[in-house]
């Protein structure tokens, strides 16, 4: 066989390994409370805090439970480590018998926005356990 034939072999192969590589995901989930209570219905992304460029490996998505847990995961679980900004978003109609009604946030507003979040944890595979429990306000 060619030498060309190896070449582009190797090729693929070290292409084929790569293909895998990335940053090492950190599992990441906690708990929400407003108020000292837990938030019962709601959404939570963390962005990157230094305005890196947001990929699926450190944006990170998760659906508040009724008890106040969250944990982040969209098709992967957990994000790279690293500072991430917290966005919590998280609302109920202003009157319940019509769901589509004017809808009001059971959290402070700064909460809600990328540019105004005074929320910002550091991800890492050694945090302690409640590291990433957030405490909020109405």
């Amino acid at each position: 066989m060619s030498r060309s034939f190896w070449l582009a072999a190797q090729a693929l192969v070290a292409l084929t390994l790569m293909a895998g590589c990335g940053p090492s995901l950190v599992p990441v989930q906690g708990k929400v409370t407003v108020d000292g209570l837990p938030l019962t219905t709601g959404n939570i992304t963390y962005y990157p805090a230094d305005g890196k460029a947001q990929d699926e490996t450190n944006v990170g998505y998760a659906t508040v439970q009724s008890d106040g847990t969250y944990k982040l995961a969209d098709g992967k679980t957990g994000i790279a480590a690293g500072k991430y900004k917290v966005v919590i978003t998280a609302g109920m109609p202003s009157n319940p018998a019509d769901p589509y009604s004017v809808p009001i946030s059971l959290v402070n507003s700064q909460f809600s926005e990328l540019a105004r979040t005074p929320l910002e944890v550091e991800v890492s595979p050694d945090a302690p356990a409640d590291r990433y429990d957030l405490k909020v306000t109405k």
